[in-house]
């Protein structure tokens, strides 16, 4: 599929699921960022969490955005630093 900003995003899928995607680097990417692997974690609504996740003392990484088919996506930072996405699968 593409993304916003014109590259490509590869799914896996496992029994019709996603299970996994992966992208190239794109420019609204931090310069110096390294290629890393991250994880999503499940959650009944990104924005709350990220909400949440932010008064506690983390980080919001980018805005939440919403990718057709996919889902809603938000990322954020832990107080301690580690980092962390967060998913609510589309219908």
């Amino acid at each position: 599929m593409e993304t916003a900003d014109g590259g490509t995003y590869y799914m896996a899928m496992v029994d019709g699921a996603p299970a996994a995607g992966m992208m190239a680097h794109t420019e609204n990417m931090p310069e110096g960022t390294p290629s890393h692997w991250r994880a999503y974690i499940q959650v009944d609504d990104v924005d709350a969490t990220v909400r949440a996740a932010v008064e506690a003392g983390g980080t919001q990484i980018y805005e939440a955005f919403d990718i057709s088919g996919i889902g809603r996506i938000g990322g954020f930072f832990d107080p301690q630093g580690g980092a962390m996405n967060v998913i609510t699968p589309a219908p």
